[in-house]
């Protein structure tokens, strides 16, 4: 193939030629994206999201401490696993009565039917904290839109009071458990006050003096605080022993177990940090099992946790032991300031104290009570539905089959486009002259345009009709036509001056393809030119160039090759023109035929 360049124009006449195939690409393409988008077009999907926001509340160490822990740990992620634990969605499915309410806990997690309620119900719900705030997003695909908006709005509202129940549980439990301590107190108290009465009445000493009072005072004072310092150290050493076992992995921790009278704020924080991670813990063993990441991840925090919980202990129990000496040598010195006064005033005061610290505890405890009764009557509540979930208009999977049609067009034409340039490059027939010159290696001398205008339907002797070439050069000199004609001509006399070139042979690969029409117009330009021609057909079965002048057909050139026709330099139909033009038409009919011979002068 020739190298040459090919611009804008070559690609747009690459592409009128082969637009058959860019169509049928373009169409094809078309019709199997528009049926393929409509093949796969899925059930529609439904989002519906509601919002429930989670606040901080007091619970059982709050009430008994009388402050709020805080801790940096993030609260809001562990309440959004909780919404999608499993009690939730149980307790989901009885709301919406595909589980019936007298069965039990145990029973669901047994019974594979239950089972497949809860997690089909738990694959539709997902929940996202927004942003760096402490509200929870809940988002309900279903495809039914009605039932998207239901469950989104089902499990906010279950969520939200299972929380309370669970917030309240904890009021009721530290309510039961003040209940049961004021009873003790009382009772102590009343224990206390009748062994006063008795030991009064028993000695006659009601009166004590001054100095005696205050040394007594001092000396209950400094023992009470012996006292708590040594349940603190017991305490705390119970503490360390119940972490060093867990750390050790002899023994699983509860939450509960970690309740330290006092704490200071640091172990106050590291107390809440655990609770949180032991609630993680516990939803997270709902779904899964021990050996899960993302329980394994809770271990490891849990283990850091209760590793400073254990330094934290230490060190109250360092600073304890320090105290607690320094408390008993001064005790042991008041001890024995105080040898001199008598056994049964020492005896009395220790009564009267001991009636005052069980009449402090009960004050303390009665006002304590009345809180968690106030806290209980009240409802504490950390959820509360901040946006409820409406019904979807559209689905979230709209099917959007005219994009995909005009896509798959797109696509077409463009690989209709690369087809056609792929097939125009493999395409070996000759269509540019460089191709031809190039294959051939031989040189182009002229191109002449085919014209329909100049072909005309004729009646031929049979009374078929047949096709002429008309004389185009003589009837249309001033036709592009005939340039071209006077080109070709102008290029064989320069061979022909070159070469000493005498004859011309025209001739085609196939039928009709313009020899006669080529030939007859070329001698006519040559002829006027002021050449003399001799124009020979040498077409043996359709000769055509004796109609063109109208001339004889017989005899032929095979009647003069075989001797059988005589040559007649001046027939009747010559014709004086401008010089002589020598005309030669043979055929060969079943062996035979005949000659024609005229000279015409030109």
């Amino acid at each position: 193939m020739a190298k040459y360049d090919i611009s804008i124009r070559d690609y747009w006449r690459i592409i009128r030629k082969r637009r058959t195939i860019v169509i049928l690409a373009t169409i094809l393409f078309t019709v199997f994206s528009y049926l393929f988008a409509l093949i796969r077009t899925s059930e529609p999907l439904y989002d519906a999201t509601s919002a429930v926001k989670v606040e901080k509340a007091t619970d059982l160490t709050t009430l008994l401490l009388g402050t709020v822990s805080w801790t940096s740990w993030d609260n809001v992620a562990t309440q959004a696993v909780i919404i999608t634990s499993f009690p939730v969605f149980e307790e989901l499915a009885r709301q919406m009565g595909l589980i019936p309410e007298n069965i039990s806990s145990a029973q669901v997690r047994s019974t594979h039917k239950y089972l497949q309620v809860v997690n089909g119900l738990k694959s539709k719900i997902s929940t996202e904290q927004e942003g760096n705030t402490n509200i929870i997003n809940i988002t309900a695909t279903s495809s039914n839109a009605t039932e998207a908006a239901l469950l989104a709005n089902t499990v906010a509202e279950v969520y939200r009071r299972n929380n309370v129940n669970e917030r309240n549980k904890k009021v009721r439990e530290t309510r039961e458990f003040i209940e049961k301590q004021l009873e003790l107190a009382e009772s102590r108290l009343q224990q206390a006050e009748k062994n006063l009465r008795n030991y009064e009445q028993s000695t006659k000493l009601i009166a004590i003096d001054a100095q005696t009072t205050a040394m007594l005072e001092r000396i209950i004072s400094l023992e009470n605080e012996v006292a708590d310092l040594q349940q603190k150290r017991l305490e705390v050493r119970r503490q360390l022993g119940l972490l060093q076992q867990f750390l050790e992995g002899k023994q699983s921790v509860n939450q509960e177990a970690f309740y330290v009278v006092d704490p200071s704020p640091q172990l106050a924080k590291l107390t809440a940090k655990f609770r949180d991670l032991s609630l993680r813990r516990e939803v997270l063993l709902n779904d899964y099992t021990e050996e899960h990441p993302e329980v394994d991840a809770v271990d490891a925090e849990l283990a850091n946790v209760l590793s400073e919980m254990d330094k934290e202990l230490r060190s109250m129990l360092t600073t304890i032991e320090g105290r607690l000496q320094d408390l008993e040598k001064r005790l042991e010195t008041v001890r024995d300031q105080a040898m001199a006064i008598p056994d049964s005033v020492l005896t009395l005061a220790r009564l009267r104290r001991e009636v005052e610290v069980n009449g402090d505890l009960l004050a303390q405890l009665k006002g304590k009570y009345q809180e968690v009764m106030i806290q209980e009557s009240g409802l504490i509540e950390e959820v509360k539905i901040i946006k409820p979930a409406l019904e979807p208009s559209h689905p979230i999977n709209t099917p959007n089959t005219l994009m995909n049609t005009v896509t798959g067009g797109i696509i077409g034409l463009v690989a209709g486009l690369v087809l056609a340039l792929i097939v125009e490059t493999m395409d070996t027939s000759l269509g540019t002259i460089e191709d031809v010159e190039e294959i051939l290696g031989i040189q182009v001398l002229g191109i002449i345009p085919s014209i329909e205008e100049f072909v005309v339907s004729e009646k031929g002797e049979n009374g078929a009709k047949r096709r002429t070439e008309p004389l185009v050069t003589h009837f249309a000199p001033h036709s592009p036509v005939s340039e071209a004609y006077r080109s070709l001509r102008t290029n064989l006399q320069f061979i022909r001056s070159d070469k000493k070139a005498k004859a011309y042979l025209i001739t085609s690969s196939s039928l009709e393809e313009g020899k006669t029409y080529n030939v007859v117009n070329l001698s006519l330009s040559l002829a006027q030119a002021g050449e003399r021609v001799l124009l020979i057909d040498a077409d043996l079965r359709r000769p055509a160039v004796h109609h063109i002048f109208g001339l004889q057909r017989q005899p032929g050139i095979t009647d003069y090759i075989m001797g059988t026709g005589e040559l007649d330099p001046r027939p009747e139909n010559t014709v004086d023109l401008d010089m002589t033009l020598t005309f030669n038409s043979g055929q060969t009919d079943s062996g035979g035929g005949s000659v024609t011979n005229t000279d015409i002068d030109v």
